[in-house]
């Protein structure tokens, strides 16, 4: 990493399981609990149980639930009965809307600030925080991943993360023929 600006490892990661719930906040509550999952004590924390499944309020209306990829046919069931009931409440799978990358290292939140607008830092965004903001001007939801190693993950739209994963690169300090949004040399229109 020593070519490198930044020390950051970016990598993007295999698919997890993700469900995008929205509806009145009893409701989101009455089938998170009829689906046998924790409703978290706070908003915008991921906390996670024993086999990597977990609820984050997103907002008033808005949950998700991530999971590891082998839980997701069977968390599908679970959330589809649970939500059978509830007429003011909606789940949806969505996790093949989502590509995911990992920033980490001492030099990630550097690489991170580049990009988006919300204060990433420590003691703004703690350890297991996870909120949506732009990165780059894309809608992104971010996660300041819990443990000793400064990392975070990020959900991108899948037909973004090539943008994404070039910003991430120029951001860190990586060669780049041509950095996303600059010009190489005005277009015919600009020249006088």
């Amino acid at each position: 990493m020593s070519q490198l600006r930044y020390q950051a490892k970016i990598k993007r990661l295999p698919m997890r399981a993700l469900f995008e719930a929205r509806g009145d906040a009893d409701a989101l509550a009455g089938a998170i609990a009829a689906a046998g999952l924790v409703w978290p004590k706070a908003h915008h924390r991921f906390l996670p149980d024993q086999t990597g499944t977990g609820v984050v309020v997103l907002g008033p209306a808005r949950l998700l639930v991530m999971a590891p990829a082998a839980e997701e046919t069977a968390l599908a069931e679970t959330l589809g009965r649970a939500f059978a009931g509830q007429a003011r409440a909606d789940v949806a799978l969505v996790s093949d809307m989502h590509a995911i990358f990992s920033v980490s290292g001492p030099g990630a939140l550097d690489v991170l600030r580049q990009g988006a607008p919300l204060d990433l830092s420590p003691p703004a965004f703690p350890p297991s925080s996870m909120a949506g903001t732009e990165l780059w001007s894309v809608t992104a939801i971010i996660l300041r991943d819990p443990g000793p190693e400064a990392g975070f993950t990020l959900l991108i739209d899948t037909s973004l993360a090539g943008y994404i994963a070039g910003w991430l690169a120029v951001a860190s300090g990586a060669p780049s023929a041509l950095q996303p949004g600059t010009m190489t040399s005005p277009p015919r229109s600009l020249t006088p």
